[in-house]
């Protein structure tokens, strides 16, 4: 049982369900440090595991082979709770909440039928039957049907119920069928995208999968089926750039879910909009955009990993509609957060990117003020910025590309040239090794444009000048036709490059 599985149980269970667990008592020194346990996860008083252990075992003199069997224990407590929290939360859809209590009472369905009290069993399978029916839930129907089947044909001795079940449990199996394959398919090309395969291999893959799963779609109104389909015929155009099909697409099923009033899911409408949102920003649709990146953080809870994933899109959504000031509030609001520190390190390092920009735009006159989250400051220091990114510094294809650009952009602000020139030369080799033409063009296009700075010896009209073949070739290829966009400019390279000019001077430098 480690500290993270504990912690996630703990997350489970809302305050007001305490009252209820036999956790928090009053007597009792085992009793005792398992309230203390459970109180202090629940405020996160510990950072680790190891932290923890280390807490107990100097303030309560509690040894770590104690706390791992106080730890199983509130983990046993939990979990069994787990089956009787409140499915009826007002924040919950109708959908969630037929979930939760579908699948609870398909647990005591079977202990009935298990324990021998057919009867009731058969009562209660029944209404259960009914309810997954409605709310699309495959397996339940499946579970249910062939336990009614068998006991409608055995006990009961009634062939026509049995014959009804039986054709239920036929139709399912081919729906359960097309939504195992979605989903299969769904992650499979994920999968192939985390991997080392080519990205025409992927894009090849989903093309089949998708042709494959929209014979099925066809066939089925199913709610998985939809979810897993949809996601990959987005994923697919996303890979091929193709962000008409891919807003347009994401439209049709945000619609063909929200008809379905019952079945309105906001996990599931989150996860289109938000695809939405990606294809908005590269078409440059940025009044739609706004609207949609709000309509993201309103299906979301507020400090929850997909809230922030939202955060950082509207985010950089604002920058690229120059709403630089905007971007900043939406950055301090995100950072400020008491949940922030506990992200994941990728997501607290795209946030240093989206900070690291801010402050260039500060510096370039953009912004009249820095960012400053918990109303504080933080002076940029290039040093420290490059040590707080080290998982995106290994992205050699995607994010470090923006890394590399940044430190050039903050060494010419400041005249260190003789920096850049060096910079600039690892850059051109790191470009050469890793980025792909294909790929990455649009990286290619601007770092040749940098590199254009020392043959000017940095002279803001002879740069400006140089520079007209190579925007000419930005142009041609859009974000709206880029393979790799927004996850990499989080502005736009034209806009960069006005930037970059607009800090030049009107003297030539020579650096020796």
């Amino acid at each position: 049982m480690n500290y993270k599985e504990l912690l996630e149980v703990v997350e489970l269970v809302s305050p007001n369900k305490v009252k209820h667990l036999d956790v928090m008592g009053k007597h009792g020194l085992s009793r005792g440090l398992m309230g203390v346990l459970y109180q202090g996860l629940r405020e996160r008083k510990w950072a680790s595991e190891a932290e923890m252990e280390a807490w107990f075992e100097e303030e309560l003199g509690v040894s770590r082979a104690n706390l791992r069997k106080i730890k199983r224990r509130l983990y046993a407590k939990l979990s069994n709770t787990a089956l009787f929290l409140d499915a009826n939360e007002p924040a919950f859809t109708d959908f969630q909440r037929a979930y939760y209590n579908c699948y609870r009472e398909l647990a005591i369905f079977k202990v009935l039928r298990g324990r021998g009290a057919g009867a009731a069993a058969f009562r209660l399978g029944n209404r259960l039957l009914r309810r997954a029916i409605r709310f699309e839930l495959t397996e339940i129907i499946i579970m249910v049907a062939r336990e009614l089947h068998m006991f409608a044909g055995t006990v009961q001795d009634a062939p026509r119920e049995a014959i009804k079940y039986a054709r239920l449990v036929r139709e399912y199996l081919e729906v359960l069928s097309a939504e195992i394959k979605a989903e299969y398919c769904y992650q499979d090309v994920v999968r192939m995208l985390r991997s080392r395969s080519s990205r025409q291999e992927v894009v090849e893959l989903a093309a089949e999968y998708s042709a494959e799963l929209s014979e099925l779609v066809s066939r089925f109104d199913s709610y998985k089926l939809h979810l897993y389909a949809y996601n990959l015929f987005l994923l697919r155009h996303e890979l091929e750039s193709n962000y008409q099909q891919m807003m347009a697409q994401a439209k049709e099923v945000v619609a063909h879910f929200e008809a379905k009033k019952h079945l309105v899911s906001n996990t599931a409408i989150f996860s289109f909009l938000f695809r939405m949102l990606v294809a908005q920003i590269q078409l440059g649709k940025y009044e739609d955009g706004r609207q949609t990146a709000r309509q993201c953080l309103d299906l979301v809870q507020e400090g929850t990993p997909n809230w922030f994933f939202s955060i950082i899109n509207y985010i950089i959504l604002s920058l690229h509609s120059g709403d630089y000031a905007h971007a900043r509030e939406l950055f301090e609001r995100a950072a400020s957060h008491k949940q922030f520190q506990h992200q994941t390190g990728r997501v607290i390092e795209q946030f240093r990117l989206l900070e690291a920009m801010l402050h260039y735009l500060h510096k370039v006159g953009k912004l009249d003020a820095p960012p400053m989250p918990q109303g504080q400051a933080r002076k940029f220091r290039l040093s420290r910025f490059l040590n707080e990114v080290p998982e995106f510094s290994k992205d050699k294809r995607g994010t470090n590309v923006t890394i590399l650009i940044i430190q050039i952009l903050f060494l010419l602000l400041d005249r260190e040239y003789e920096l850049v020139v060096d910079r600039l030369e690892s850059l051109r080799v790191y470009a050469h090794r890793y980025l792909r033409k294909d790929e990455t063009y649009r990286s290619n296009v601007f770092i040749k444009l940098l590199t254009l700075l020392p043959t000017v010896r940095f002279h803001k009209h002879q740069a400006a000048r140089k520079a007209v073949p190579l925007l000419k070739k930005l142009e041609e290829v859009p974000l709206s036709r880029s393979k790799l966009g927004s996850d990499i400019e989080i502005l736009p390279y034209e806009k960069l490059w006005e930037f970059v000019v607009g800090s030049l001077s009107t003297r030539r430098s020579y650096v020796v």
